[in-house]
């Protein structure tokens, strides 16, 4: 197995844009931020957006994170 404790990794995550090749309004920002404790118990220490994330999205993930 390879040791990933001394490795960074770095994913970019966004409110999708194209979903099964046809345009998408995105998710919700409820929706987007729900995987945010997931994110963070698989070890995240940052965790934002990228592409049509808000600062209405990276203050609700703001949020969830002050609540746990």
């Amino acid at each position: 197995m390879v040791d990933f404790n001394s490795v960074t990794f770095s994913d970019l995550a966004n409110d999708f844009y194209y979903l099964n090749l046809q345009p998408s309004t995105g998710v919700s920002d409820t929706d987007f931020v729900s995987y945010v404790h997931k994110w963070r118990e698989s070890g995240a220490s940052l965790i934002g957006g990228c592409c049509r994330t808000t600062p209405k999205t990276i203050r609700a993930i703001s949020e969830a994170l002050k609540r746990r």
